[in-house]
């Protein structure tokens, strides 16, 4: 993904405010018609993906004392006590629960997938190594949209992808780890600059 700027002098707080309560929330009509729900994002939608990858111990939820409210037998990676919001979702959408895409042995996609990732963000360089980050998380859904072609075939698979809801919710740690506790970022890039690229590289990948 090229790292785009976006110019936004004098409205920095104004649009990071936006950033950071993404995510871009969906019409309830629109979840009750779904035919999948595709998610991308940070901890706020993990539903376990970083349970499958190298790296360190706060970027996993798949231990107590998380899952304590008796929805799931044991933790599973949601950095949460129990369901997170896409659950809730997918269950008014009469749909089962999105599981995370690195699962193993997922039969189906054709109720959507989960590829957020916690401490993901937007710029791959937030957390680099240690997270999935948006570009990775747009390449696995480019995987999904082919495996459901070769599945359903192209014109159920464009149904499929075009019916669905997508549910982004990804940004406040570019700021948290990846500016503010990042002097090196912090000295290469002022505070609008640096917005500007979250936005502009947020932009290009909804786009």
């Amino acid at each position: 993904m090229t790292m785009r700027k976006v110019d936004f002098s004098g409205s920095y707080f104004f649009v990071t405010t936006l950033l950071l309560l993404l995510p871009l929330f969906v019409s309830t009509k629109a979840a009750a018609a779904a035919s999948g729900l595709f998610i991308f994002g940070d901890s706020t939608v993990d539903a376990g993906n970083n349970n499958y990858i190298e790296t360190i111990p706060e970027n996993r939820a798949n231990y107590e004392p998380y899952a304590q409210n008796g929805f799931f037998q044991e933790p599973t990676g949601r950095f949460s006590d129990g369901r997170i919001i896409v659950d809730f979702i997918a269950e008014y959408a009469k749909l089962p629960l999105i599981p995370p895409y690195l699962q193993p042995h997922i039969a189906d996609f054709s109720n959507g997938v989960n590829f957020a990732s916690g401490g993901a963000g937007v710029l791959s360089t937030t957390h680099s190594g240690l997270v999935i980050d948006l570009e990775r998380q747009l390449k696995y859904f480019e995987q999904v949209r082919k495996s459901l072609t070769e599945k359903l075939g192209a014109a159920k698979a464009e149904e499929v992808i075009s019916e669905a809801v997508y549910f982004i919710s990804i940004g406040s740690n570019d700021y948290m780890g990846g500016y503010f506790g990042n002097e090196t970022m912090q000295q290469l890039h002022g505070p609008e600059e640096y917005l500007g690229m979250v936005i502009g590289n947020l932009t290009q990948a909804i786009q």
